[in-house]
């Protein structure tokens, strides 16, 4: 998704750019394993860049009864703070998010209903 803004306010102009890239890779080699590698990139102004990368790994134990486990390992490149900063002729803003650092998750998944 790319997008372009340009909006006019009290004599002056605002350009700005978006851009963001989310993608998704699921290797299913066999029947019982699962590799999902997950990655997001996001861009404003070419002054704000976001990359986040998140990999799991499902091993079904019993196809019939579907009990799962799953390990996960999310935000890889441990990024712990976004943070965009605009300038313009009046103004100077700053926008912060702060992540969660890197975790892993192993969880365990079943079918209740015979």
């Amino acid at each position: 998704m790319l997008a372009f803004q340009n909006s006019k306010n009290t004599g002056f102009t605002i350009h700005s750019s978006f851009y963001s890239q989310n993608t998704a890779i699921i290797l299913m080699p066999s029947e019982r394993h699962l590799f999902r590698i997950v990655y997001d990139y996001q861009s404003k102004n070419f002054d704000f860049s976001a990359h986040l990368f998140d990999i799991a790994y499902q091993f079904t134990l019993n196809i019939k009864r579907k009990i799962d486990w799953e390990l996960k390992l999310n935000n890889i490149f441990n990024q712990k703070k976004i943070e965009e900063i605009g300038i313009s002729h009046y103004s100077i803003y700053s926008n912060s998010f702060y992540l969660r650092p890197r975790q892993i998750f192993i969880s365990i998944k079943t079918n209740i209903q015979k």
